[in-house]
């Protein structure tokens, strides 16, 4: 038990350093936005075992203080196919984590498929939907374009 709390300290310490120290997760959430409350107490119900609920909230809150990523500079596809990726139902930092995930292959660019008839086009398209997150898109159609390119030489 002596070791848990010991751990606990730890991490509280040095792995989620947020400014506050000292203050109790719930003294911490109180100082949110009332929209970033609704979103830490739905996404970390109290129902969890104490220490637990006190990592997981500092957790969100650090990352919460960091700032969310800026979507402003996508076009309006770019942020609904983003959006639709990476819900706000996640918890905090697994929808920051996300949102980078796709910004970074937005980012990178998508597969060119300017060499590819209009049959390939629609056989990538069904085996690559506009459904996946952009970087699950990406990765798929960079994969089957290569293995076309590949088939073909």
């Amino acid at each position: 038990m002596r070791q848990v709390r010991i751990t606990s300290l730890v991490l509280s310490l040095f792995i989620f350093p947020i400014s506050g120290y000292g203050q109790t997760p719930s003294a911490l959430i109180e100082t949110l936005s009332p929209e970033m409350k609704l979103w830490v107490n739905f996404s970390r119900p109290k129902r969890m075992r104490p220490s637990q609920w006190s990592t997981c909230v500092r957790r969100e809150i650090a990352v919460i203080s960091e700032g969310l990523p800026d979507l402003s500079k996508l076009s309006h596809d770019e942020r609904k196919w983003v959006s639709l990726s990476c819900p706000s139902a996640l918890t905090p930092s697994r929808y920051v984590s996300c949102v980078k995930r796709e910004l970074s292959a937005l980012e990178a660019g998508m597969p060119d498929t300017s060499g590819l008839s209009e049959q390939e086009k629609r056989w990538l398209k069904q085996l690559c939907p506009s459904a996946l997150s952009p970087s699950e898109y990406r990765s798929c159609a960079s994969s089957e374009i290569q293995g076309y390119r590949d088939e073909t030489k």
